[in-house]
């Protein structure tokens, strides 16, 4: 007979397993269980992280406050072993779904899709597909030159000056969407305190004294070098200029010329056919798809 799991306030203990489980996955797959915002959160306390683990430690789940706005959502994380049992890793879920409480809506982002993670959400656990996101890589460098609009000029960030400004834009290029828009202050104050952020890498397109695009890159040193474009975005009233490709083109200029990476990776919702096809033009392949999947708030009940 198992033991029951139960969901605690993550040890230093756990979150050794934790990344003991995401090695495994990473060795066997060569993708990460547990997406890259779990470890932020383990360190956050006012994230409110609790975590289950299997009593084998072949599975876990972590569930913590998502600073994704629209809607405001508990963040859900879940790794297994390859091969372990399906009613294992339900077992983690129920344990924090139950914690957590059914009125809270909860979203999980699977790396790589896992099958038996994914069936272990759906089957019993109340949640259901969502959304599927692409990663897409290419090899650095590119060999076309980025080419601007009439009018246009690109420079960095600037911490202290450019925060109102890019706040405005990004959430009306990322209006739909449930993870993107709707940032305020304190969500960019936090990615500028984050360890990677690098203003350099923070491209901005300007028109005159209007900010009409960006690029923001990133670099990740594990498990191999790689540079990222973490977000790009166009204005609404700027897009059919031809903006979105030269951000894209520059973004991986940076990448490659300033911070020697010999590798390109982004992310795009499956679904949106215009950005894929784009990324595909420039040489982008589809590395991975990942599934975010939901269970909605049990409101009066």
């Amino acid at each position: 007979m198992s033991l029951p799991v139960e969901a605690v306030l993550p040890s230093r203990a756990d979150e050794t397993l934790l990344r003991a489980i995401d090695r495994a996955v990473q060795d066997a797959s060569g993708h990460e269980a547990f997406p890259e915002a779990v470890w932020a959160a383990l360190a956050d306390p006012t994230r409110h992280p609790i975590v289950a683990i299997d009593p084998e430690g072949s599975a876990a789940t972590v569930a913590f406050e998502s600073d994704s706005f629209t809607p405001a959502h508990d963040q859900l994380a879940v790794g297994a072993l390859k091969g372990v049992d399906v009613a294992r890793i339900a077992a983690t879920v129920d344990a924090v779904v139950h914690t957590r409480g059914a009125d809270h809506e909860l979203v999980a982002w699977i790396p790589g899709s896992d099958p038996n993670v994914i069936e272990a959400l759906t089957a019993n656990g109340g949640f259901a597909v969502d959304r599927r996101q692409f990663q897409l890589d290419i090899v650095l460098p590119v060999a076309e030159a980025a080419r601007w609009p009439d009018g246009v000029t690109v420079r960095s960030f600037v911490p202290g000056r450019d925060e109102t400004a890019w706040l405005r834009v990004n959430n009306r290029a990322f209006a739909n969407h449930p993870d993107q828009g709707g940032w305020v202050a304190e969500v960019l104050e936090r990615r500028q305190a984050e360890p990677w952020f690098d203003p350099a890498g923070f491209l901005l397109a300007w028109r005159g004294d209007d900010l009409v695009g960006f690029c923001w890159t990133k670099v990740h040193a594990e498990p191999a070098r790689q540079g990222e474009i973490y977000v790009i975005g166009v204005d609404p009233d700027a897009q059919g200029l031809g903006l979105g490709r030269a951000l894209v083109i520059d973004g991986l200029d940076h990448l490659a010329r300033e911070r020697h990476c010999e590798t390109g990776i982004l992310y795009v919702a499956a679904d949106n056919a215009a950005a894929v096809g784009l990324y595909q033009a420039l040489g982008f392949t589809t590395k991975r798809t990942d599934t975010a999947l939901i269970r909605r708030a049990e409101v009066g009940r």
